[in-house]
């Protein structure tokens, strides 16, 4: 869940530096900001992709675990095309804050699934 939250303040810095640049006389003081931003984004996302694939060997049995890392991999792999066709289309349209915007919304949406479903103490799947 701290991943989750971390993904989504991360987006939505983002989005202000995009927004920021792309309304300014001079963007590219906006830039090291900006790169560092996705840095931490990237790194965050990297450790939010291990936590979900070490959760998922503690929840799923030996005999079901291929078949979830499988699934798994073609989620991530349907993020990976989605996240760069959001941009190039909010990018298209003059809007590309708004892409980082919506992945901010879904990511505090993810946030709240894993709260609800792994957090409560009497949940069937606790995991904290």
């Amino acid at each position: 869940m701290v991943c989750a939250l971390m993904l989504a303040l991360t987006s939505l810095v983002a989005s202000v530096l995009t927004d920021k640049a792309y309304h300014s006389g001079a963007p590219e003081q906006y830039f090291l900001p900006f790169l560092l931003t996705f840095f931490v984004l990237f790194a965050v996302s990297a450790l939010a992709s291990s936590a979900i694939y070490r959760s998922a060997s503690v929840l799923f049995p030996a005999n079901q675990l291929g078949i979830a890392l499988r699934w798994l991999a073609a989620c991530a792999t349907a993020g990976a095309g989605y996240i760069p066709l959001m941009w190039g289309v909010q990018s298209y349209t003059a809007t590309p804050a708004m892409a980082l915007v919506a992945f901010a919304l879904f990511y505090a949406f993810c946030a709240a699934v894993v709260a609800v479903v792994y957090l409560r103490r009497h949940s069937v799947y606790f995991n904290p």
